[in-house]
């Protein structure tokens, strides 16, 4: 699957959200990045440790919905343009 596709004059051009895509997924990297450093200097209370993995498990399972999401846009737009073969 391609970011790029052809114009009407032929000449390849980006999808509207290509850009917004990669600055998502490096906020998501980050964003995790952040949470396994702080889940592993951690030194404070255990019970609060416990209340920050469960953040952790919930974030990383809406960030993977989200995706899924976007991908299933994505999917339905190559669909209609009919680029997607069976």
């Amino acid at each position: 699957m391609s970011v790029l596709k052809s114009g009407s004059e032929g000449s390849p051009r980006a999808f509207k959200g290509a850009g917004a895509t990669g600055s998502r997924l490096k906020l998501a990297f980050a964003l995790s990045l952040w949470f396994a450093m702080s889940a592993r200097t951690w030194r404070g209370d255990a019970d609060l440790a416990f209340i920050l993995f469960g953040v952790r498990a919930v974030s990383a399972s809406l960030l993977a919905l989200l995706h899924l999401r976007w991908l299933g846009g994505a999917i339905a737009a190559l669909e209609r343009e009919g680029q997607l073969k069976s």
